[in-house]
């Protein structure tokens, strides 16, 4: 067999070929192979959110990022909603970030950890959901439960408020 070692310094995909010609000119090329390259093993990170994953408008969120270094040193972490980065933490920690919740609704969270050789090691996401206050919640009632055609049935609605008046109570 014949045999090539070349070095790899670039990060990222490299693919290689082998073409063989013979004394007659014909040439011929091998199925490309792809090779990988990577700087040694990436870092990882896990994250918790504090006080919890269901929160109130305008509460303070803390996100506390736990890396585990590869074969590099770790250089920072970095926090995103939705896509959109809260902020970066520089090592070498604690990795913490902190922000104040400005939207109803919820947020995929996730923290995103590089090291010195430029991995790159990105956490599952965790959702966060805001809410303007604990809502409401209702028990519906209805006498009797079996009615003739015609027959009008009653339904009583027990509410209990949350942290806000109930303002509205509507019958489908």
């Amino acid at each position: 067999p014949y045999t090539a070692q070349l070095p790899l310094n670039l990060t990222g995909t490299v693919t290689f070929t082998a073409r063989v010609s013979d004394d007659l000119g014909n040439v011929v090329s091998s199925t490309p192979q792809v090779v990988t390259v990577s700087q040694g093993a990436g870092p990882s990170v896990i994250f918790s959110i504090l006080p919890g994953n269901a929160v109130q408008l305008g509460e303070d969120v803390t996100l506390r990022a736990a890396p585990t270094q590869g074969d590099a040193a770790l250089t920072q972490v970095e926090f995103f909603a939705n896509g959109s980065s809260l902020g970066v933490v520089a090592a070498p920690g604690p990795y913490n970030l902190t922000f104040t919740t400005a939207a109803i609704g919820a947020l995929d969270i996730t923290a995103r950890v590089t090291d010195a050789a430029g991995n790159v090691g990105v956490s599952g996401v965790q959702v966060l959901t805001v809410s303007q206050g604990t809502p409401p919640t209702v028990t519906l009632a209805a006498t009797p439960t079996s009615v003739e055609a015609g027959r009008a049935v009653q339904l009583n609605a027990s509410v209990v408020n949350g942290t806000r008046n109930v303002a509205q109570v509507e019958f489908f």
